[in-house]
């Protein structure tokens, strides 16, 4: 099965098996390049996330897990975790919250890259506190009032 998206004016094509595995890769390649400021020739794999965490969640959802799974340098992860994680848990969080917690609660490296999630403006407030829960953060003041 075959799925295509336009990006920036470019239509790209790519296989569920293949293209998945090869988008992981050129997102991570991107994110070590943008990371220690070298060349990057993979930013069209970062449009492409991005354009599935907003359009297709579900879809989205195990390549930015397998994203986090494979990123072993804590500089990269950092990258990862404020990058295309905390954008899918921004634009979703209602529909992801209870499969977070539960990845948090087995998961170290799971747990250290929600840790390095912030956008308490971009999701619910109460939603922001289950995540700071999960990572032992202790609630925001502005949450404490409620």
């Amino acid at each position: 099965m075959w799925f295509v998206l336009a990006v920036a004016g470019i239509w790209v094509q790519a296989s569920h098996r293949m293209g998945y595995e090869r988008l992981v890769t050129a997102y991570l390649a991107h994110a070590e390049a943008v990371t220690y400021d070298r060349p990057d020739s993979h930013f069209r794999a970062y449009l492409l996330l991005h354009r599935m965490i907003d359009r297709r969640p579900e879809k989205a959802w195990p390549l930015v897990l397998a994203a986090v799974q494979r990123t072993s340098d804590p500089a990269v992860l950092n990258y990862v975790a404020a990058g295309i994680l905390e954008d899918i848990l921004c634009v979703h969080p209602q529909a992801l919250v209870d499969r977070v917690e539960m990845l948090a609660r087995t998961d170290p490296h799971f747990r250290q890259a929600l840790a390095n999630v912030w956008g308490w403006s971009r999701m619910p407030p109460e939603v922001r506190a289950r995540f700071d829960r999960a990572v032992g953060r202790p609630a925001r003041v502005d949450e404490k009032k409620g």
